[in-house]
């Protein structure tokens, strides 16, 4: 069973106050935040055209590397990385995957792993098991208990606040 929290609050006039003042703290942040947002993009446009530019160039530049060390693969037989003066350039070979050709699917795959493998496709074909919850759901307590399985469920609040009349009420205090 949940745990009783005492509240702090005594009485829903106290709960208003609350809410009048989350109100109204929420609507400073956004004005504050809104604030802080335009400044950053003030900075922001300052350097976009730059750094737009700057990467261009990177990406163009990284491009004409990467294309000149796959014409150059055979280099990297011996040694798994080049030294230069300003960088080195390291070759990994991948890990292989396997990719379903085109024109066939899954399930066809899969079909045909049984028929050419039959007693071993199990090693190749991967089943997962879990519960059905929404099935489960349906059953009764007593059920549920004999399967080490117990039906619990929260309830929550949720609360909006007025920020209009929060800071009319403050304007008019």
């Amino acid at each position: 069973m949940a745990e009783k929290i005492k509240p702090l609050l005594k009485n829903w006039d106290e709960v208003d106050n609350k809410l009048r003042s989350i109100a109204e703290n929420t609507a400073k942040r956004d004005e504050v935040q809104a604030e802080m947002n335009q400044k950053l993009l003030i900075v922001q446009n300052k350097y976009n055209d730059t750094l737009d530019m700057l990467n261009r160039d990177i990406t163009s530049d990284s491009s004409e590397v990467n294309a000149f060390c796959k014409a150059h693969e055979a280099e990297f037989s011996g040694t798994k990385e080049k030294l230069l003066n300003y960088g080195k350039i390291t070759f990994r070979l991948n890990p292989p995957k396997l990719e379903i050709k085109k024109g066939s699917t899954l399930e066809k795959v899969i079909q045909k792993i049984k028929d050419r493998f039959k007693k071993s496709a199990s090693t190749y074909i991967k089943t997962t098991e879990d519960i059905n919850k929404a099935a489960l759901k349906s059953l009764d307590d007593k059920a549920l208990k004999a399967i080490d399985l117990v039906k619990s469920q929260t309830g929550s609040f949720s609360f909006e606040t007025f920020k209009k009349e929060a800071s009319e009420n403050k304007s008019a205090a």
